[in-house]
């Protein structure tokens, strides 16, 4: 992005752009959204919007596109946010609208408004000089097509796996006339979700006439690991053709022979095991005994890792530690506002926002519902209905004079009127939460500290904030020597001597509303205006290539540990239809395929 960012800089002159480019974020790019959609507006006969509107509220029970609020405007910006990301040209985006049960007249129609909805965005922001994230690497690869760019000698791409189509179409712009050297290993590509699809890689090599160079030696982890997921792996590629087809045996290093060990605890369930929670405090004592054991014969803090495969549980396990005054730190490579107690407050100014910006209803919005399930508890539909009216109350009230008081005082009257503050006391792992809440108030009252500033103003310097990465979560004053509890993604590129391996019964939830395929385009479930069949069709690839990914995952955690590898399992029953199941967990995983 940074190479893309000084390209796009500097031959901006090319695409027509105002040359002071600057990087803008989601409300200052949704003013340039209304105003494309007024344009498609009033370009497009209004019987032929009501047309494509009838057909979209007929056959769809969605209320949502992710974040936003079912509509055509959005749908549009959707499929344009994602042609960008996926780099797709106006050419390719054919397959997107085949997959509509549309007659041709109105396939044509839909095309037709998307195109001039496109061409008008993009010519707001070239004009205005004005990009969001997705923009710098789709503008900067339409500028590589039309010159002749680049006089290095020598190009190297490191973590080659985890470069998406896009990227690997400008690694392929600039090294025309380049030595190009892609170091790469598919086992560890675990970025797919953001269209980093390994096969890309090896597409590429080919096209490139790359020489290929194998490297099968691991200098990092000890025999015994090695073979260990030397038979995992082996175990897995009898079964999927992806792992058959890219997994090699590893080759330990001579130094690293004869060393090392591992532990599994398998767990059996017992009376007291009726939840998974349950399961995860036991699972949680043993870490810690095990941690407490460990350092008495001499380990240090600093050598343990925790690996998770997701942070949803992470605190429950620090809390465990923390009751033992075991020193630990939660590294969160995620912004303090991912929090849900922070992210409460910032819906409530997005929703102030929002009201005054559209004077729309405001009970069907995401940030609303999460605000009312966190106050009250209560499911979305016919519960709760005055507490409800008392928060639209409240942010109608506060956008009549938000822009004249400073945002603290707002949080304090927010946090007053509806208790909030004891709300996150009476949570789990209240004190971490308040730490880090008191912390986001702190910011809140220095951002205001000259001036009070206007809440879109305020609410764009607070997302500057939310870039920031906060890296350890922990009362532990000694954060450098204490065990490392971390997601898997995280620990890429790391090594720790002592890796335990957490939470191996979590499963991901899946299930999406909407999916975005390379080959297939476009797939919105839970509705009928997609073609037969093609649903089926779109949701199995996609559940077929997260599964594997997610072994990749795995391969990932357990290559991480170099003398000591301990993974705590539980005791499941196999169902006979297991292994078309593409939502195992590792658990389930390690134990279908080690002896």
């Amino acid at each position: 992005h940074s190479f893309s960012l000084k390209d796009i800089s500097e031959y901006s002159i090319l695409k027509g752009f105002n040359i002071n480019i600057n990087v803008e974020d989601e409300i200052n790019i949704n003013s340039f959204r209304k105003e494309a959609w007024k344009f498609v507006k009033s370009n497009f006969l209004q019987n032929d919007i009501n047309l494509i509107y009838k057909f979209f509220n007929k056959n769809i029970t969605l209320h949502k596109i992710y974040n936003y609020d079912f509509s055509l405007e959005n749908l549009l910006f959707y499929i344009y946010t994602y042609q960008k990301r996926f780099g797709y040209t106006d050419i390719n985006m054919d397959n997107i609208f085949e997959k509509f049960e549309l007659t041709d007249d109105e396939k044509k129609l839909l095309k037709n408004m998307y195109f001039e909805y496109k061409k008008y965005l993009d010519n707001l922001k070239i004009r205005n000089g004005t990009i969001d994230y997705d923009d710098i690497l789709y503008f900067a690869n339409e500028i590589l097509k039309d010159i002749n760019y680049g006089n290095y000698k020598l190009i190297i791409v490191d973590e080659a796996q985890d470069t998406s189509y896009i990227q690997l179409e400008i690694i392929k712009n600039i090294s025309k006339n380049s030595r190009l050297i892609m170091a790469g290993d598919y086992m560890q590509s675990i970025y797919e979700w953001r269209d980093a699809e390994p096969d890309y890689v090896e597409t590429v090599a080919k096209e490139l006439n790359l020489h290929p160079y194998h490297m099968d030696k691991n200098f990092r982890s000890n025999e015994i690991i090695i073979n260990f997921v030397n038979e995992l792996f082996n175990s897995l590629k009898n079964k999927y053709s992806q792992i058959e087809k890219n997994f090699h045996n590893l080759k330990v290093y001579e130094n690293n022979k004869g060393n090392g060990k591992i532990i599994l605890k398998l767990f059996t369930n017992d009376v007291n095991d009726k939840t998974k929670k349950s399961k995860r405090k036991k699972e949680a004592n043993y870490i810690k005994e095990t941690i407490e054991n460990l350092v008495k014969n001499g380990a240090k803090y600093e050598d343990i890792a925790i690996l998770f495969r997701s942070k949803t549980h992470i605190m429950e396990y620090a809390e465990v530690l923390r009751s033992s005054n075991i020193k630990y730190s939660v590294i969160v490579e995620k912004s303090l506002f991912d929090d849900l107690e922070i992210k409460i407050i910032m819906n409530l100014l997005y929703l102030i926002y929002y009201y005054n910006e559209y004077n729309a209803d405001i009970r069907n919005k995401l940030e609303f519902i999460e605000i009312i399930l966190f106050l009250y508890n209560c499911s979305i539909e016919n519960q709760c209905e005055k507490e409800k009216d008392k928060l639209v109350e409240f942010i109608k009230d506060s956008g009549k004079y938000v822009d004249k008081i400073k945002k603290i005082e707002l949080v304090k009257n927010f946090d007053n009127k509806f208790n909030y503050s004891k709300k996150i006391l009476n949570s789990d792992n209240y004190l971490d939460k308040i730490i880090r809440y008191r912390r986001f108030l702190s910011i809140l009252q220095k951002i205001e500290e000259t001036e009070t500033k206007k809440l879109v103003d305020f609410i764009n310097i607070m997302k500057q904030y939310s870039d920031q990465k906060l890296n350890v979560v922990s009362l532990n004053e000694n954060y450098e020597k204490g065990v490392k509890l971390i997601s898997i993604h995280q620990s890429k590129g790391l090594e720790f001597p002592i890796i335990i391996l957490a939470d191996t019964d979590f499963k991901s939830p899946g299930s999406r509303e909407f999916y975005f395929h390379r080959k297939h385009g476009l797939g919105i479930s839970k509705s009928l205006i997609m073609k037969k069949n093609f649903l089926d069709i779109i949701e199995k690839e996609i559940k077929e290539k997260e599964f594997i990914e997610n072994l990749r995952i795995l391969y990932v955690a357990l290559t991480r540990a170099k003398n000591l590898l301990i993974i705590p399992l539980h005791d499941y029953k196999k169902k006979d239809d297991d292994e078309e199941n593409r939502s195992k967990s590792y658990n389930e995983i390690i134990l279908d395929n080690i002896n």
